[in-house]
């Protein structure tokens, strides 16, 4: 991100960010997009342990679906890969989290996925 900052405000917001993420790397530590991404890379990478979890969620209920982001969409999408068992409430007028990264097109697009 900071080799392709411009110089100015994004060039701080990108050196902060590192500092960031070098404290919570530090105190052994995640945000809740680490979360979430870190989850998604582990069922990726190891689907030895997705398959382990994949029982565990054999029936999936997501409410305020129009609120996701597309990592959450995608663990949800992994877990009930198995069992097809996914139920998702939410409403496309509603969606109030643009600003966190949630994608509308996760619940315009569900019944196709």
């Amino acid at each position: 991100m900071l080799a392709s900052a411009e110089q100015g405000r994004e060039t701080t917001i990108a050196n902060l960010y590192r500092l960031y993420q070098e404290r919570l790397k530090a105190m052994n530590a995640m945000d809740f997009s680490d979360l979430q991404l870190q989850t998604y890379l582990l069922f990726e990478q190891f689907p030895e342990v997705l398959a382990r979890w994949q029982p565990r969620a054999r029936h999936l209920l997501v409410d305020e679906f129009q609120d996701t982001n597309r990592v959450q969409y995608l663990v949800v999408k992994a877990l009930a890969e198995r069992s097809g068992n996914l139920c998702v409430v939410g409403d496309e007028d509603q969606s109030i989290y643009r600003w966190r990264g949630a994608d509308i097109r996760n619940i315009l697009d569900f019944e196709r996925d």
